[in-house]
């Protein structure tokens, strides 16, 4: 397996950890907002973090143990457009919990890194190899 993809893969358990650990720490603060409470309050915001995480982790194996060249562009393709709407949030965050806006922007930065190793050096020849018996 190449260097990029290896580095890929484990930058995203990272990014993946800090979700958890962000889930942990913001939670309670997200489940407590009246329109999340309407909607079932920390089951909402567990079961949408959790369905985010199985998504994610079904894309990263899908990228490198799979060789799909697909989920490595969705991939990208979610990253970006989520971009804008999390940094917007972070601004939000950096009120109520300074340390969960600073893991949020460590998930950011090491998911674009991520998304680097994934599309440069000797990544983009895994994608296009022949499939292996």
């Amino acid at each position: 397996m190449p260097q990029n993809v290896v580095v890929f893969e484990r930058l995203m358990y990272a990014s993946v950890c800090i979700a958890l650990l962000n889930l942990i720490l913001d939670g309670s603060r997200q489940a407590a907002m009246p329109e999340i409470e309407a909607l079932g309050g920390m089951a909402f915001v567990a079961g949408v973090v959790l369905a985010t995480l199985g998504i994610i982790l079904l894309l990263i194996w899908l990228i490198v143990r799979k060789r799909k060249n697909w989920a490595r562009m969705l991939f990208a393709a979610m990253f970006v457009l989520g971009l804008w709407p999390t940094i917007q949030n972070i601004s939000m965050l950096l009120e109520a919990s300074p340390l969960v806006a600073l893991l949020s922007v460590a998930q950011i930065v090491i998911q674009g890194a991520a998304l680097f190793f994934i599309f440069t050096g000797d990544a983009p020849r895994w994608f296009e190899a022949p499939k292996p018996a």
